[in-house]
């Protein structure tokens, strides 16, 4: 089970007090913890992240929450691209082919910098969020998870050799979407630092 929590409400009541080694201040500026990268996830994109069944269902995910951002920045007329390090820039309609009479090129305006939306796993894509100032991320100063980039080997959701997220076996040193190499408890009156 993901471990996380709501804190602070969208109205800035405070619900409980921070003990998990994360916090994240969403875009309605509701506060959650949580003891995980993907608990993060979550918090941010719906507890059904939660349920997913793969990867693919995950990336689906964020690329959904990233074209909701993008379509917001619109609005401070801004041009947000989302992108994927290995597909690279991602249409709004990903899945028709080029040669379909209903596929739409996006509108490019090369007098606006692009900022990315960068969806190809949990950490870049909260990295990306925080550059865009979608989100804000606390990490308290006894963690390390979003220092570190690890494999699925040393990735605490999967000690037994099966990743317990996914529930597939682990190879030797593939890429971890979640990345959390261990799960620190709850503890009062430790310092958190920002995520920059």
């Amino acid at each position: 089970m993901i471990n996380y929590r709501l804190i602070s409400d969208e109205n800035g009541r405070e619900t409980k007090k921070a003990k998990l080694p994360l916090m994240i201040i969403k875009p309605n500026m509701e506060i959650y913890e949580s003891d995980s990268i993907r608990g993060l996830m979550c918090a941010l994109v719906g507890s059904e992240y939660e349920d997913n069944e793969d990867k693919i269902d995950d990336w689906n995910a964020r690329v959904t929450f990233a074209r909701k951002v993008a379509m917001a920045a619109i609005k401070d007329d801004l041009k947000v691209v989302v992108h994927d390090n290995e597909k690279g820039k991602i249409e709004n309609n990903y899945a028709a082919h080029q040669d379909d009479e209903d596929y739409e090129v996006d509108i490019n305006d090369e007098n606006k910098e692009e900022k990315y939306i960068e969806v190809s796993n949990e950490k870049e894509f909260l990295k990306s969020l925080i550059k865009l100032g979608t989100i804000v991320i606390y990490e308290r100063i006894d963690s390390k998870q979003f220092e570190e980039n690890v494999t699925c080997r040393e990735c605490s959701h999967g000690k037994t050799g099966i990743c317990n997220v996914y529930k597939t076996k682990i190879e030797n040193n593939e890429k971890c979407d979640s990345g959390t190499r261990f799960v620190i408890g709850e503890s009062k009156g430790i310092e958190y630092k920002l995520i920059e």
